[in-house]
């Protein structure tokens, strides 16, 4: 029988992992990554097992940032255990809060927006896309947008969950994230879009919301002058702003002013 790429790297941990186990931090970074592993090939008991040794590690040496325990609340999430989810969640996000990063924010509020359900996750999730959208995590951020969208999508919210999951594909497809970008086409599919491409440049790229930003600040108006102009907040207009910059690949509003002149 054929063996995948992620049956190698499945036999790889296992052996590293077997018998005499590396320094401390090596043998977490290994735990991480085939619980990971477990996780996504749905062998939901063995990543929980990894998990309680990674977790039982990571105490007996006083580690408290941000990171695996969020890792770990998402493989209890994916094994069906929300509530114990929530709560490894819960303290995730504080110690991101005192880590004070917005990477760490971000990240942590998309975990525990998962683990929680209905309204108050669709609020975590929507801090989550303003924290990353101020970080370069490009991936991070999709994930976040395509959990916001998703979760509009299924709370019958269709007309909104789509222009969160059109940057997600967009994002996923820059980041060459195959998985995920299916996943993005798959939940506008199923909100009645039918996205010809997942990668677009150029002002063609712009949602809507984007194309009137970038209008009114290609004519000069600054960012507070534009949000009252279109009644919105000035943290909105900022992050529309960053998200034509990107997809432009301009730097600056004359660049802008010039690239949205172009036929």
């Amino acid at each position: 029988m054929t063996r995948t790429p992620l049956d190698l790297l499945e036999t790889r941990l296992r052996e590293r992992l077997a018998g005499t186990l590396p320094g401390l931090g090596a043998a977490t970074t290994l735990l991480r990554g085939r619980m990971a592993l477990h996780s996504s090939r749905r062998r939901h008991s063995d990543a929980l097992a990894d998990a309680a040794e990674l977790l039982d590690r990571l105490e007996r040496r006083g580690h408290r940032a941000p990171g695996p325990l969020g890792e770990v609340a998402m493989v209890s999430l994916a094994a069906g255990e929300r509530d114990r989810a929530r709560a490894q969640a819960e303290e995730e996000l504080e110690r991101a809060r005192r880590w004070g990063t917005d990477s760490a924010l971000g990240v942590a509020q998309l975990q525990l927006g998962q683990a929680v359900e209905g309204p108050a996750g669709q609020q975590l999730l929507e801090r989550a896309v303003l924290a990353l959208d101020r970080t370069p995590c490009t991936l991070e951020l999709a994930r976040a947008l395509l959990a916001l969208g998703a979760a509009r999508r299924r709370a019958n919210a269709r007309a909104a969950a789509r222009e969160p999951l059109r940057r997600a594909l967009d994002l996923a497809a820059r980041c060459a994230a195959a998985p995920l970008a299916a996943t993005a086409r798959a939940e506008l599919a199923a909100c009645g879009a039918r996205p010809r491409r997942a990668l677009l440049s150029g002002p063609a790229s712009l949602t809507p919301s984007e194309r009137r930003v970038a209008d009114l600040v290609a004519h000069g108006l600054s960012n507070p002058e534009v949000a009252r102009t279109l009644v919105v907040s000035r943290a909105t207009v900022e992050s529309h702003l960053r998200a034509v910059y990107r997809k432009l690949d301009v730097g600056s509003r004359a660049e802008l002013a010039d690239v949205l002149e172009e036929p």
